[in-house]
């Protein structure tokens, strides 16, 4: 039965819309599909009113910018489903997703499920940035898969369901945390701290079109480092102080004591995108992946500075 209403936040990438509403659509468990514009955005609204015309399950809805989980909210109010399945706009589900994900809440309250969303491999090298977000993606389902953290105490929104009235009940814009990076986090905490129970389901698979360039992943890591330091601040009782050595806790020791040592000083961003683009190389030289293994220290750089804040 389609009892799912999915809630999509959109802004500023009207080319893959149509896409995705294909995908969402032609699922079975879909009974409507709410994609939000977090606007000003008119090519977007002009590219979801189109297709609404031949789909008419497709509801757009366009308001004041107000951040991608108050989208989702304001989404998931209008929703008139059960169950809301909550997806990233450059996230493709694969055909059964959306009904899978129904099925685990039909007999079963309080629980927040997520399913499986890698980096697509397409026809392109990926850059440094998709390459890094790649690796630390499939260490995290792994993560996952073997026990070693639980699913809403790591949660990576972007192929997530839960029954509707959880999600009203709960939030899932934040009255407290304001970051920019780490809301699916604090998103995961308050819906553990409401009683909800996560559950990951490798069968509910999707893929991920990743895409960012070098210059912003750099940026947003900086962001990264702020917005750790904040979930710190807000969960102290769950998390502990936060302590600037987290941040390099996977490092080796001599990358991590590098990073303690140039990040927080005027080279530190320098840096970070001289070794961004020596990332590069083995993908435009034809070299193994593993080649350009020197380019993901850059990140933490960034965001030692970035903790400062």
């Amino acid at each position: 039965a389609r009892v799912a209403s999915v809630v999509v936040a959109t802004i500023g990438r009207p080319e893959r819309l149509p896409q995705l509403v294909d995908r969402v659509l032609d699922d079975p468990g879909t009974l409507e599909l709410l994609v939000v514009v977090d606007g000003p955005d008119p090519a977007s609204v002009a590219v979801l009113e189109a297709l609404a015309r031949a789909r008419p399950r497709l509801r757009p809805v366009s308001i004041d910018h107000v951040g991608h989980l108050g989208a989702l909210e304001e989404g998931v109010r209008r929703a008139v489903g059960d169950v809301v399945v909550l997806l990233d706009d450059d996230v493709l589900p694969a055909l059964g997703t959306i009904a899978g994900h129904t099925r685990h809440h039909r007999h079963t309250t309080g629980l927040v499920v997520a399913g499986p969303m890698p980096v697509r491999r397409g026809d392109r090298p990926w850059t440094v940035a998709t390459r890094v977000y790649a690796e630390e993606y499939d260490d995290h389902v792994r993560a996952l898969l073997d026990g070693e953290h639980q699913l809403l105490d790591v949660l990576w929104a972007g192929n997530v369901s839960m029954r509707r009235v959880d999600c009203l009940r709960v939030g899932l814009r934040s009255t407290q945390f304001t970051g920019f990076y780490h809301s699916d986090r604090d998103l995961g905490y308050r819906l553990a701290d409401a009683g909800l129970t996560g559950r990951f389901d490798p069968a509910l698979g999707a893929e991920h079109l990743h895409e960012r360039s070098d210059a912003a992943f750099l940026r947003d890591a900086r962001r990264q480092g702020e917005g750790r330091a904040e979930l710190h601040g807000i969960h102290v009782e769950r998390l502990g102080p936060f302590r600037p050595d987290q941040l390099v806790a996977d490092l080796p020791a001599p990358v991590a004591a590098f990073v303690r040592r140039t990040g927080a000083g005027p080279a530190g961003a320098p840096l970070a995108r001289a070794l961004m683009l020596a990332g590069r190389c083995p993908a435009r030289c034809g070299l193994p992946a593993g080649a350009g293994a020197a380019a993901p220290s850059s990140p933490p750089v960034v965001p030692w500075r970035g903790r400062r804040a």
